[in-house]
């Protein structure tokens, strides 16, 4: 009976069976014992060059003889690296097996080892187990700082396989492993050195450092666990230094700064508006000494006055920035001291001054708003110093009185600064001891007024005269006098600047000295009567009103004004009766219409009593023909149209008129010329031949002031010879030009617009 068959040590039971007539039948039992194997010791030796070890076994044996000797091993609870190794028999009958670490993938910690024999009959029996430990060497580690980086050192450190790499994890402790940093190593000999640069990371204080260790199966094996701390850096002293407030400037110094080489930067703000909407980042530079300043100008700050705050922020060389202190500056205004003072003693120029004023970044200007207290603000007026000085005129203000001045600052941003107000006084007024009324002439219509002996501190710059008759003063009139060699002014009076009334007429007197100052220095009255005055009053341009006042001492039945043009004598002399008016003046409405020229008339005026007929006087004055007022008013209208330009009044006539044929020439009515009618009939019935154009556009021109001329020639014809034609020549600069509105509107592919005489399209005989 084979045991193999059975695979199993140890009692076995045997029943005996029969089998007759195919039947089982139990006839005896019995039993017997295989021996398992055994082994009498089993021992682990060292590990070899961290690769291996052996495993002995001693005093192997089988009943039924050894077939073979299992080695399983393993280091992992899971038995996940589990290896099966076949020990080997040695001359001295003692089993061996070689475990190989890279087969369990280098692990450290406890291996388990357990021994199996399969005995001849192939049943595998467990004999024993042991444990072995296979474990790393952390070694030795240090931390040296090097500026701004910390020098790693681990030596005689080693893991199961051997050291494949060394690595550094190194993070700081704020924030946790948020900037964690994997350092590989050099090795030198037997020590592994890495370099870490603080700048990888986001913090100073306490680092953490743990040594990894990677083995040859590349897994990753912790060695060390250890801290090293860096100093953050610390500002000893914050202060201002090198304050100029004209300038606008001034220093923030930061000194006495501990662990100094982990400082990257020094970041200043600094702002003086109170929500900080002129903040300001300052990049302070290191200094010789190892201090940090910082240059701040207030023109980066909107130039604004006031108390400057500066924070103190430390970068260091992770870019963590930390706060470190603060400081502050006064910039403020100084208002200065302000003069006022009569610069000659005449109270006409006043010189304002300001000294020892400071202004934060300096002044683009210093003003002066200057005005006198009468009156409020009505008079003010603002003065630039130069150098910090201006005068101030009086006349600019013309009172006497308190003065207010203010002296303002305009900062470099514009903004107006009040910084000082003072006060003077001009009380000088002007005077004078005589207002006198004299030569008091009826029949001319006229008195004299003399103002003597005028007191004027500050000089007279004039003496004005207003004077009246009308109780309501409608017929007022501001007269300038004109001063005489003997100092005294005087001014003439006519009535017919005051509507030719007769009466009583107040004078007053005022004098306006240098400085602009003006007094009523006195008053007067004149008690005028007409005798045989005669006034003229304009009603239009070719229309007047001539009235005698008290004609004969009114010793009158009726007024008659004979009237004529002076060109040509008295060809055209028309004797108007005149009407009596209520005031007992006689008047007569004298028309240019109604004689043949324009230009100067002669009135002449008899009163006729008692059958005699009494000269009372003459005058003369100008009128415009009644021809030349009609044509004026339309030239004006056609203005007010196009606008006073010539080339537009040309295009006027060329597009507003339109052609027709009419007698060649047409006799014009008594008082018009033949281009007044011609004209006329342009402006009023917007047709007519080439005259009709010729002499709208003339008259156009001459208002404008041109040097034109109204021309009837000739013309070369298509189909040959040539015809009347009418035209305008305008001579300007030396050269002359013509201009032909009737061609232009016939024939527009040309340009009859100033056109060269000599160089014209069509042939032009006059």
């Amino acid at each position: 009976m084979p045991v193999k068959n059975h695979k199993s040590t140890g009692n076995y039971a045997v029943h005996v069976y029969g089998i007759k007539d195919g039947k089982q039948q139990f006839l005896k039992a019995t039993s017997f014992s295989i021996s398992a194997p055994t082994m009498e010791h089993m021992s682990a030796g060292e590990i070899s060059s961290n690769e291996s070890f052996r495993v002995e076994l001693q005093g192997v044996s089988a009943v039924s003889g050894v077939q073979k000797v299992m080695v399983p091993v393993w280091s992992q609870k899971d038995q996940s690296d589990l290896v099966w190794y076949e020990a080997k028999k040695a001359a001295s009958g003692t089993y061996y097996a070689d475990v190989k670490l890279k087969n369990h993938q280098y692990n450290e910690g406890t291996y388990s080892i357990h021994a199996y024999v399969i005995d001849e009959n192939g049943i595998q029996s467990f004999v024993g187990g042991i444990e072995k430990s296979v474990s790393k060497t952390a070694g030795n580690y240090s931390a040296e700082e090097k500026g701004d980086s910390w020098k790693m050192t681990l030596s005689d450190a080693s893991v199961p396989g051997g050291i494949k790499s060394i690595k550094y994890a190194v993070w700081s402790e704020k924030n946790g492993q948020d900037d964690i940093v994997w350092y590989e190593s050099e090795k030198k000999g037997g020590s592994y050195t890495a370099e870490v640069k603080l700048k990888n990371h986001k913090s100073l204080g306490t680092y953490i450092v743990h040594v990894y260790a990677e083995n040859k199966a590349g897994k990753m094996i912790i060695l060390q666990a250890n801290t090293f701390s860096v100093q953050s850096p610390k500002a000893g002293n914050v202060e201002i230094t090198s304050k100029d407030i004209n300038k606008g400037t001034f220093t923030v110094k930061v000194s006495g700064i501990t662990n100094s080489s982990a400082v990257r930067e020094v970041l200043v703000p600094v702002w003086c508006a109170a929500d900080q909407s002129d903040i300001k980042w300052y990049t302070a530079s290191r200094q010789s000494d190892g201090s940090y300043e910082a240059e701040v100008n207030i023109k980066n700050h909107k130039y604004h006055a006031g108390t400057y705050t500066a924070h103190i922020y430390f970068k260091d060389i992770t870019g963590d920035m930390n706060f470190e202190g603060s400081t502050s500056c006064e910039m403020l205004f100084k208002a200065g001291d302000l003069s006022v003072k009569d610069t000659d003693g005449t109270q006409k120029r006043y010189q304002a001054s300001i000294k020892n004023a400071e202004i934060p970044g300096g002044a683009k200007e210093i003003c002066f708003a200057v005005w006198s207290e009468t009156g409020g603000q009505d008079d003010i007026v603002w003065y630039t110093a130069k150098n910090g000085t201006a005068n101030i005129e009086i006349k600019n203000h013309k009172t006497a009185g308190k003065y207010n001045v203010h002296a303002y600052a305009v900062a470099p941003n514009g903004d107006m600064i009040f910084l000082k107000g003072t006060t003077f006084n001009v009380d000088a007024m002007p005077g004078a001891s005589s207002v006198q009324a004299s030569n008091i002439d009826g029949e001319k219509g006229t008195f004299n007024v003399k103002i003597s002996d005028i007191l004027a501190p500050a000089g007279v710059s004039k003496v004005e005269v207003p004077v009246w008759c009308a109780g309501d003063q409608s017929d007022i009139k501001w007269y300038t006098a004109n001063k005489n060699s003997d100092g005294t002014y005087s001014v003439d009076v006519e009535v017919k600047n005051h509507k030719n009334h007769f009466g009583t007429y107040q004078v007053h007197a005022y004098v306006t000295m240098e400085n602009g100052i003006r007094g009523f220095v006195g008053a007067t009255t004149a008690s005028i009567s007409a005798k045989n005055y005669i006034a003229v009053e304009t009603i239009d341009a070719s229309t007047v009103k001539v009235t005698v006042y008290n004609p004969n001492s009114g010793n009158v039945e009726s007024v008659e004004f004979p009237t004529w043009s002076e060109t040509g004598g008295q060809d055209d002399i028309v004797w108007y009766q005149g009407t009596r008016n209520r005031d007992g003046s006689w008047s007569a409405t004298i028309s240019a219409d109604k004689h043949q020229d324009g230009g100067k008339f002669i009135t002449h005026v008899y009163a006729n009593y008692q059958g005699q007929k009494i000269g009372i006087g003459a005058v003369s004055y100008n009128l415009v023909s009644g021809a030349a007022a009609r044509v004026n008013k339309h030239v004006n209208n056609i203005y007010n149209q196009v606008g006073r330009d010539l080339n537009a009044c040309y295009w006027w006539c060329v597009n507003n008129l339109s052609y027709q044929t009419l007698p060649i020439h047409v006799t014009p009515p008594a008082g018009y010329t033949r281009d007044q009618w011609y004209s006329i009939m342009a402006f009023e019935q917007h047709r007519g031949n080439c005259f009709v154009y010729a002499a709208a556009f003339y008259q156009l021109a001459k208002g404008l002031g041109y040097d034109a001329q109204y021309v009837e020639g000739q013309v070369g014809m298509a189909a040959g010879g040539y015809g009347p034609h009418g035209w305008v020549i305008i001579r300007m600069n030396g050269a002359s030009y013509i201009c032909d509105p009737e061609a232009q509107d016939e024939i527009g592919r040309y340009n009859f617009y100033m056109q060269p005489v000599g160089n014209t399209v069509l042939q032009y005989k006059w």
